[in-house]
């Protein structure tokens, strides 16, 4: 449960621990999850089991997500969540989400934590619905929802990242931004089994680093900004308009991580152009009218061309992003052979003008780079070191 100073306790209730395996996990039915939500909380202790509904909500991840509602519960609505066993045997996994979840429900970005027994599970509070079935979800508020979140001290995972890279060889080399992070978080699940010398491709490539001012701010990382995990918030204790949920993948890095996966993953942004520059000034203004307020100096409109040069940097880090999503999947081979054609798509984009007016007007990168590889495939055409030449 949270504290009334603000701190977790390590177990709610140690006779509601799930197990240790997967397959325990996800046996779990609406009528667990439902006796789960009743024993956990004391607003829930006298609902019986006719008065409750469970919609089991859960993603691909391996983890569950149960809405649970009655009327006669306080509050009336809670989503629980069950962790992947597996999950918490990844290094410092529970303790990087317990804090980032309090950072964001401090301020006021996140629904509020009800319960928790360790890592097995958590309940917070419903406050809202997600736009995962919503076509086309409010671009302006995303971007500044990001942007609150990005204002959040990016340092929280300072302590963290040490003890991945103590523990774990290959990120040793890895600066603050890198799309290893990503993966790494579920290092043991998804790149336990890769080779060294693909580890230390992925860990420095200088090619898909942010040169913009604002995309490259080392900043508090969501990870996984996407419609499925914004909620359009409701409940008395929601302080913004938005919110976020899921923080699993939550660490520091560029701000293009974030910006990246969104134009990538979000259907209101993914191939529109338009859209992806309202959302991206909707995120540039609401970043300089903070920092403004914080140096208390006068705000500082944001211009089209610093509207482009970060639009850009985004578009070439999401090649990089959709690498690092790839790798979540350990079945998914990630070679020399399928990272060097995207390296040399992406330098020849940081060379060639024409094709960075294209990338901005069209917003279809994606497509882009398949039409590069493609035309290296037609042409018998080898790539290494950024460069293509005939095999």
């Amino acid at each position: 449960r949270i504290n009334d100073d603000g701190t977790i306790s390590p177990k709610a209730r140690s006779d509601l621990v799930l197990g240790t395996s997967s397959r325990e996990l996800r046996a779990v039915d609406g009528e667990g999850a439902a006796a789960l939500v009743a024993g956990a909380l004391a607003g829930w202790a006298d609902v019986g089991g006719a008065e409750v509904s469970v919609q089991d909500i859960s993603g691909m991840s391996g983890s569950r997500t149960f809405k649970v509602s009655s009327r006669a519960g306080q509050p009336p609505m809670v989503a629980l969540h069950l962790r992947d066993p597996g999950l918490l045997r990844e290094v410092a996994f529970q303790d990087r989400i317990d804090l980032a979840t309090l950072m964001l429900t401090d301020a006021g970005l996140a629904p509020r934590l009800l319960a928790q027994d360790g890592g097995n599970w958590f309940i917070d509070e419903w406050v809202g619905s997600s736009f995962e079935a919503v076509e086309l979800a409010p671009v302006e508020g995303m971007g500044k929802l990001l942007a609150d979140v990005h204002q959040l001290d990016a340092t929280w995972f300072d302590t963290f990242r040490h003890a991945m890279q103590e523990a774990y060889t290959p990120l040793r080399k890895a600066g603050k931004g890198s799309i290893i992070w990503f993966p790494a978080i579920r290092f043991k699940h998804a790149l336990s089994h890769r080779s060294a010398t693909v580890l230390e491709l992925l860990v420095a490539r200088p090619e898909f680093d942010p040169t913009s001012r604002a995309a490259s701010r080392i900043v508090f990382t969501h990870g996984d900004f996407k419609p499925g995990n914004i909620i359009a918030a409701g409940g008395e204790h929601a302080r913004n308009e938005l919110q976020v949920v899921d923080v699993e993948f939550a660490h520091s890095n560029f701000a293009a991580w974030d910006l990246a996966f969104a134009i990538t993953f979000c259907s209101s942004l993914d191939g529109r152009p338009q859209s992806q520059r309202a959302f991206l000034k909707a995120y540039l203004e609401s970043m300089a009218r903070i920092d403004s307020q914080r140096a208390d100096t006068g705000y500082a409109r944001v211009s089209e061309q610093e509207v482009n040069e970060v639009l850009l940097d985004i578009h070439i880090f999401a090649r990089g992003v959709s690498i690092a999503f790839h790798l979540m999947y350990p079945h998914l081979p990630v070679t020399y052979d399928v990272l060097a054609p995207i390296s040399a798509f992406v330098i020849q984009v940081r060379s060639d003008p024409l094709m960075q007016s294209k990338i901005l007007a069209t917003g279809q990168t994606k497509q882009m780079l398949a039409e590069f590889v493609d035309n290296q495939h037609a042409h018998g055409l080898s790539c290494a070191g950024g460069l293509c030449h005939q095999k």
